[in-house]
Parts: structure tokens; sequence; C-alpha cells
């Protein structure tokens, strides 16, 4: 009697068990069911604002659902950063991030990180870096350009924004590919770095080339190589960072994330939305227009960690001999 009384425990419990797994999984098999919201960790206007809102529509089409834009600013990113790991992991909630927020997880800025607190969904633009001179600089050459540094450390002034952020691990990851001692000079927005090399007071300047296009066109800058495997059609003269033997190839990225703890439902539904919003004419055309199309840029969530865990290591090098981080 006292087993049969046992098995019958034991028969509701593994049938309660059900009932709430069933739930589950019926409470996502029609995710989403309302907005879904991207955090974007910079000001309206800026590049990241910019891109999400043309991933906007995309998005909100491949969903089914209207898909909200929040920004929150601040801390270089942090502060979005944060505010993204405090909503709930429920897949209503996607986290817009940059290789910024890679090197703030490195540097441990915050207390939150990008590893531990998110799951990586994909990786959707990969951004290309030229470095360019002023027209008026005694470089015509890249190879000029590296000579003389070889000869002369820590004369090679690179102007550039966001000390401890992209710009500078960029910057110096590139002065040790090609053994090089440069002094990197911040400062506060892209446009006075620009000022800064026309104006003669600092020698080069890595940019994007969309950013750099109206000051190579107007003949008042010169781009000296690019920092890619290929030389671009925008400027088929200027040879690439392959053309002298370097084989690796860091840019910006952006890319979208979820909470750690979603559902896997919610996450294969969000995974196969976005690859279906990057196929999007909407945005291939954006793409396009700003020239995010120049490098491949959509990468799924796996390959993509992958990769980063790559840069993660190279960053960390970087920060080491910075004396940033032991």
């Amino acid at each position: 009697m006292g087993v049969r009384v046992m098995r019958g425990k034991v028969g509701l419990m593994v049938l309660a068990v059900l009932l709430v797994l069933s739930c589950a999984i019926s409470a996502y098999a029609k995710f989403p069911e309302r907005p879904v919201t991207i955090v974007v960790p910079f000001g309206v206007g800026g590049g990241a604002d910019t891109f999400a809102r043309a991933l906007q529509g995309p998005l909100s089409r491949a969903l089914g659902v209207p898909v909200v834009i929040v920004n929150v600013e601040g801390g270089g990113g942090l502060k979005g950063m944060i505010y993204a790991a405090q909503q709930p992991a429920d897949g209503y909630t996607l986290f817009l991030f940059t290789t910024s927020h890679l090197i703030a997880s490195i540097l441990k800025r915050a207390d939150v990180d990008l590893f531990k607190d998110f799951e990586i969904l994909a990786r959707l633009q990969h951004d290309i870096s030229v470095l360019w001179v002023s027209s008026d600089s005694k470089f015509k050459t890249f190879k000029e350009l590296i000579d003389w540094a070889k000869k002369n450390p820590y004369a090679l002034t690179v102007a550039g924004t966001s000390p401890l952020g992209f710009d500078e691990f960029r910057d110096r990851y590139f002065a040790k590919q090609f053994d090089i001692k440069i002094t990197f000079v911040p400062f506060e927005s892209s446009s006075q770095a620009k000022t800064a090399v026309l104006g003669g007071f600092v020698i080069s300047h890595m940019e994007e080339p969309l950013a750099i296009k109206g000051i190579i066109d107007s003949g008042k800058g010169r781009v000296l190589v690019v920092m890619w495997k290929e030389r671009l059609p925008l400027w088929p003269d200027v040879p690439c960072v392959k053309e002298f033997g370097v084989e690796d190839y860091v840019g910006v990225f952006r890319a979208i994330a979820v909470k750690k703890g979603t559902p896997p439902e919610a996450i294969e539904v969000l995974s196969k939305a976005i690859e279906k919003a990057v196929q999007d004419p909407e945005y291939i055309e954006f793409n396009k227009r700003t020239m995010g199309d120049l490098r491949p840029g959509y990468l799924p969530g796996p390959q993509f960690l992958e990769e980063l865990k790559k840069e993660r290591v190279a960053y960390e090098e970087i920060a080491k001999e910075l004396g940033y981080i032991k």
C-alpha cells in the first residue's frame, strides 16, 4: 500500500514538472508577442544609433512585431551595457554592442561582462579602417611612413578618440603588427582628430572610409594603406596591409546580444530573424550607401563568439603591455 502511495506521489510530481515545462514551451511558441527593444548604448544620431534605426524596420518585419530603439548613453557605452544587463532575460531586450564593450570587459571598467552576462546572437557589421595623412605630409607612401617610424620610435603620432577604447587599442595593435612605436594622441571627437591632422599637429589618423571620403575627394588628405586583405574599389591605387605581410585585420564591429539566461527558444527565433533582417533590401541598401558592405559583416553567434575570443586575447596583450591590466 505504501509503495502504491509513493508511486502515486512520484507520478504526480512528474506530471507537475511536465505541465510546467509544457507551459514554458507554449509561452515561447508564439514568441514574440509584444514589441522588442534594442538598447543602443550611445546617443541619438551617432553611428550606432543610425545603424540600429536602419535595422529597426527589417528586424520588425522579420519578427512580426514592432522594434523600439532605446538610447542609453554615457560612460563610453557602459551605461547602456549595464542597463541591458538589468533587464529581464526574456528575449524582449536586445543589446547593440561594439568593440568598445569588448575592451571595457577586458579592462573590467564595470561590474558587467560581455562574456559572462550576455548571449551573443550575431555580428552585423565589421568596418574597415584606413590610415591617412594630410596632403601636405612628407609621407607619400605607407612604406615611407613605416621605414621612418622604425628609425624614429614614438615619433609617429596617430590621432584618435576614446583613450582606453577601440581607437587606442586598434592603433597600438597596428603598431605591434608592424613592429613600430607610436604616440597615440586622443581627442574628444573624430572631427577634432581630423582637424589636427589637416593642421599638421598630428601626422596620421585611422578612420573608416566614409568618414574621410570628403577630405580625400577634396584633395586635402591622402590614404596610405587599407587595414584589410584587399584594396578598396574606392581607392584602387592604395595598398592593403596584406601586401605588407599582415594577415590579421581588426576593425570596429556592431553586434547584437541578449541577457544570459534568455530561453533557447527565444534565442533561436531572434537569431533567425536577425539573419533574415540583414537580407532585407532596405538593410542592404543602407549598408551599401554607408560603405558597411566593404567587408563581410554578418556572422552567426557561435562563429562570432569564437572570433571574439581571439580578439579578446589580442587586446588583452595590448592592455598588459600598456599596464592597464596585470
